[in-house]
């Protein structure tokens, strides 16, 4: 048997990136900055029967395949221009779906990097999350801080390695 080609030092990653992008419908792409992404995908969400054999037998309850939450710079762009907010890239359309019990969903990449790799540099998992909670810190005299952002996994799509 062969050595095995997983866990190589030049192909470990290095740095996850900077941005995630959110993709809308029309496949146009938004980045925005965030500090820092953790997020779970949680079989607990499952039942579990047992078939007379004794092999598990899963049944979803609900829609939610985990949780997750990130830390984005709170900046101007990301408020809508228009009242009623529509746009679903714009922390003003998240607290109105929040508000009208109707969280925002969007699909999202996370991009994660390994500039040494000889083959694939980067490996991307793309998921579609719901808005659940926003967290903004408006204290006097202080620069404003991030915005912290809870969200539901509600669809996985991808977790692929590429060139680019």
């Amino acid at each position: 048997m062969g050595k095995s080609k997983y866990n190589q030092k030049q192909d470990r990653i290095y740095r996850i990136n900077g941005t995630f992008e959110l993709v809308a419908d029309n496949d146009e792409r938004k980045m925005v900055f965030f500090q820092g992404m953790a997020f779970s995908f949680d079989a607990g969400s499952f039942e579990r029967d047992y078939t007379g054999a004794g092999e598990s037998v899963f049944t979803q309850n609900g829609d939610v395949l985990g949780t997750g939450s990130f830390n984005t710079k709170n900046t101007i762009d990301m408020f809508s221009g228009i009242s009623p907010a529509v746009d679903e890239k714009t922390i003003s359309k998240w607290l109105a779906d929040i508000a009208s019990q109707s969280p925002t969903e969007i699909n999202i990449v996370q991009t994660f990097n390994a500039p040494n790799s000889a083959n694939d540099k980067f490996a991307r998992i793309l998921m579609k999350i719901r808005i659940m909670k926003l967290e903004l810190n408006t204290n006097v005299d202080q620069a404003v801080d991030g915005l912290n952002v809870d969200f539901e996994i509600i669809e996985f799509t991808s977790a692929q390695r590429n060139q680019s």
